[in-house]
């Protein structure tokens, strides 16, 4: 599944599907959600645990990869995570996509 449209508001990224789905995404969300390896504890580190005092992530940039994700950086420098559309789909936690159980986060 492709991305209409990709856009930023007050509220975080918002994707429209080519299916006219509409997902909201919190930059703070993502960040917590990062697929990298170092973030998932695979890469001979612990996994990443949000700090609740540090101050609240922010999507300093986007860029397409390829035709299948988006590559984020955020504002406490991290970049290294690579989500796919399938991933971003499955992170929809619209009332729908919740109901429907979505796919669950890495």
């Amino acid at each position: 599944m492709q991305p209409k449209s990709i856009d930023r508001s007050a509220e975080g990224i918002k994707i429209v599907w080519q299916d006219g789905h509409e997902s909201l995404y919190a930059e703070q969300a993502l960040r917590e959600s990062c697929p990298c390896a170092v973030c998932r504890g695979t890469h001979g580190t612990p996994p990443f645990v949000p700090n609740p005092s540090a101050p609240k992530v922010r999507i300093l940039s986007a860029k397409p990869m390829g035709w299948y994700a988006l590559q984020f950086v955020f504002s406490d420098q991290h970049d290294t995570g690579i989500y796919s559309y399938e991933l971003l789909r499955g992170l929809c936690r619209c009332e729908k996509c919740s109901a429907a159980g979505g796919i669950t986060p890495p």
